[in-house]
């Protein structure tokens, strides 16, 4: 049930500076509602992964980290480079 909602929260913080990009003004909430999200998403992972190590599921540990990794990676740049767009697009107007 948790990884629902830890994409939920993905999902949510990568949605919100496009709408922001969309409204061309006031981007500055929608970022940092954005931002917020996306540390609540990576927040859900790391407890996620804390919940496999005290069941001591070396296996499903060894075989998803990388990949944790980098979605962690991909999100967070995702993340910073629509809110950085949006908040230059909504300072140009």
């Amino acid at each position: 049930m948790r990884r629902g909602w830890i994409l939920l929260l993905l999902l949510a913080a990568l949605a919100l500076p496009v709408i922001a990009l969309a409204r061309r003004k006031n981007a500055l909430p929608f970022a940092a509602v954005s931002m917020g999200l996306c540390a609540f998403s990576l927040l859900g992972q790391i407890f996620e992964y804390n919940t496999r190590v005290n069941v001591q599921d070396w296996s499903a540990l060894l075989d998803t980290s990388y990949a944790i990794l980098f979605c962690a990676a991909v999100l967070v740049a995702l993340s910073l480079v629509l809110n950085i767009a949006a908040c230059l697009r909504a300072m140009k107007q």
